[in-house]
């Protein structure tokens, strides 16, 4: 024999799998951290661009504003007399205008381009390349950056052009260690508020935690158990209150199911125990053929009530999970009671009860024709069962609005109040009756079910040893 070595397998490396940022996306804290950021990020870039540009325009607004008043001192040096012009140099000659490359320059020609007078800071320089009026960004004569201003202006009719440059390095060299700064300052203060956002979303999702340990600890058997909706954050309020109103639901379920599953195994309990000691005497010794067949017809009944039973329990299994497959067609609620009295008369006629019908209109809607009439024989077999001596049933039928309302009334012992709410449920009796009418308690709730499932309602009134009335609400074809 050859021995296989069996090694797991192993994911191929392009096997796609779960991307660790779906994941991470998937969190609550990475999302809201994100949008944090996000926010936090864009703010600061918008701001500090802002800041910047603000600061830019103030800077350059301040020169320019310093160059128009040299203009105007400027300007005012130039004079025209007999034709000749005249500039009082005098005013200029000593100072920043003076000193070569000093960042402080002025220049004046007329119209037709002839220089008349520069400051001595030029050197050779000119800033005569630009003939268009207005604020300029240039080239100074060492190469720097200057700000250069040219106005037209004129003196007893004659026309000239006054150039006025002022060096900009130094405003520059403020923008950019500005720039610098919030290069710096900003990253720095988004790692900060990083920090800090992660802080904020551990301490804000942390109630939410404490919120899904206390519903952790909630299990099968401790149903009981409820979130403290008054010590939640008020964010929190309204999802605890939800959450205990759906354990509420859950707990009554839970409860309906054992209840269900209590009852289910007495009522089977019951045939199996019949079939089981008639087979246990049959067999202890011979027997005529006689004896045998007693015997296997207490089976047979015992059988069949069990197969009831048991048929009854998957149908509302069945109705419960939507799983009762219904006609959709056109019938006559007035057919369906007639059947459904007639197939009720023989039980009516032994147990010497009156069936009256009144008031039934011809009425059609849309439902299962099959399923209705065991709607309306469940509850009539629950009126007849239930009734005195010699009593009466009612079956009347009547339109209101988009409703047809059938009501069924009895002269029975009645429901008391505080069961009124329980006839619906599956297995229940009267105390009063109990081992003494036949019946497994499923008839109503397997009427109710058929009742919703046609998209309407059962209703009951009671008063306690007078008689019940049960009205079958059902909607009318539209």
């Amino acid at each position: 024999m050859i021995a296989i070595n069996r090694r797991p397998l192993k994911t191929h490396p392009l096997t796609p799998g779960p991307w660790p940022l779906t994941t991470m996306l998937r969190s609550i804290k990475t999302r809201l951290f994100i949008w944090l950021i996000t926010s936090f990020t864009v703010i600061m870039a918008v701001l500090g661009i802002f800041l910047y540009n603000r600061l830019d325009v103030i800077v350059m607004d301040s020169v320019d504003h310093l160059l128009s008043d040299k203009s105007e001192i400027l300007k005012g040096l130039v004079h025209v007399e007999k034709g000749e012009v005249e500039f009082e140099i005098s005013e200029v000659t000593a100072g920043d205008y003076s000193i070569k490359n000093s960042g402080h320059y002025f220049e004046l020609i007329d119209v037709t381009g002839v220089p008349l007078v520069k400051s001595k800071s030029l050197g050779n320089f000119t800033l005569t390349a630009i003939r268009v009026a207005g604020i300029h960004t240039t080239t100074g004569p060492a190469g720097e950056p200057i700000r250069l201003l040219i106005e037209d202006f004129s003196v007893n009719n004659e026309r000239f052009l006054i150039y006025v440059a002022e060096g900009i390095t130094a405003d520059i060299n403020l923008l950019r260690s500005f720039k610098l700064f919030l290069s710096i300052v900003f990253p720095l203060t988004i790692l900060i508020s990083g920090l800090g956002s992660i802080v904020i979303v551990w301490l804000s999702l942390r109630p939410l935690a404490s919120f899904s340990s206390q519903i952790g600890r909630i299990t099968e058997k401790r149903l009981h158990e409820r979130v403290d909706a008054n010590d939640v954050d008020a964010e929190l309020k309204a999802l605890a209150s939800s959450f205990n109103e759906t354990m509420d639901r859950l707990e009554k379920a839970f409860q309906a199911q054992r209840d269900f599953l209590s009852d289910a195994s007495h009522e089977l309990r019951t045939p199996t125990s019949v079939i089981k000691s008639t087979v246990d005497v049959a067999l202890r010794r011979e027997r005529p053929v006689e004896e045998y067949r007693e015997a296997l017809e207490t089976i047979k009944t015992a059988t069949e009530r069990m197969g009831g039973l048991i048929d009854r329990l998957l149908r509302l299994s069945r109705l419960d999970a939507e799983q009762l497959k219904f006609k959709n067609e056109n019938i006559s609620l007035k057919d369906v009671l007639e059947i459904t009295l007639k197939t009720i008369s023989p039980l009516a006629q032994e147990r010497e009860i009156r069936v009256n019908a009144e008031k039934i209109e011809e009425i059609v809607l849309t439902g299962d024709k099959d399923q209705l009439i065991e709607l309306f024989l469940s509850i009539l077999d629950n009126s007849i069962k239930y009734n005195r001596p010699n009593g009466s049933v009612t079956v009347s039928m009547t339109r209101s609005g988009e409703w047809a309302i059938t009501r069924i009334m009895d002269t029975g012992i009645g429901i008391a109040p505080e069961a009124l709410d329980k006839v619906f449920a599956r297995f229940y009796r009267a105390d009063l009756s109990r081992g003494e009418i036949a019946g497994t308690g499923l008839g109503l709730p397997i009427a109710k079910g058929i009742a919703e499932s046609h998209g309407g309602r059962i209703e009951v009134e009671s008063e306690f040893g007078k008689g019940t009335t049960f009205s079958v609400y059902l909607p009318l074809s539209k």
